[in-house]
């Protein structure tokens, strides 16, 4: 019975810890936006595996209370201890591409959603050596570029972004409940063995 009793003792105050933490959390609102485009070149061979005129896709997920949407403004989506967060990916055919593999992401500041009174309209991302080294994969404003140096291997534009959509995010106290009941299960199997 000391045994159990320690057991419980020792896992209290993770438990209050992580109620605590969980009840203070706020709400994000978190909205994805999706987003196509067009190759504009292509040479043979590329390693997207695509040609001109292929359609290319991509979304993004951002915080938009953090958006006064009035004017030019810019979202970071590196890592949520600067006050930014959110996600990038980009489907180029055979590659995707994502928010952490940009060369600045663990700069805390990129890649960079662009907005104009609240509109998303481009972003900035570079991914380096990938899918080979030596070569980039750049996006600026509402074009990208694929290349090695000078020589460019893809190009193409970003044509049309949707609407924003929320995304559900449980709230806290939903988040704690559910920790509660894995810890619960946790007990319970334990008791059985």
């Amino acid at each position: 019975m000391t045994d159990k009793t320690t057991g419980y003792s020792r896992a209290l105050p993770v438990i209050a810890g992580l109620l605590f933490a969980f009840s203070g959390a706020t709400s994000a609102t978190l909205v994805q936006v999706d987003f196509a485009g067009t190759v504009t070149m292509a040479d043979a061979g590329n390693a997207f595996g695509l040609s001109v005129g292929d359609s290319v896709t991509g979304a993004t997920t951002f915080n938009s209370a953090l958006l006064t949407g009035t004017g030019f403004e810019v979202l970071g989506l590196g890592t949520e201890g600067e006050g930014f967060s959110g996600s990038l990916t980009m489907n180029m055919g055979l590659i995707t591409y994502f928010e952490s593999e940009d060369v600045d992401f663990v700069d805390d500041i990129f890649p960079e959603l662009y907005f104009s009174d609240g509109i998303l309209t481009g972003f900035n991302l570079l991914v380096e050596g990938k899918p080979n080294p030596g070569e980039a994969f750049g996006v600026f404003e509402a074009g990208w570029d694929y290349y090695i140096g000078d020589d460019f291997l893809a190009t193409g534009v970003w044509d049309t972004f949707s609407a924003p959509r929320a995304i559900a995010v449980p709230e806290p106290s939903i988040l704690a409940l559910l920790v509660m009941g894995g810890l619960g299960l946790l007990g319970w199997r334990k008791k059985a063995a």
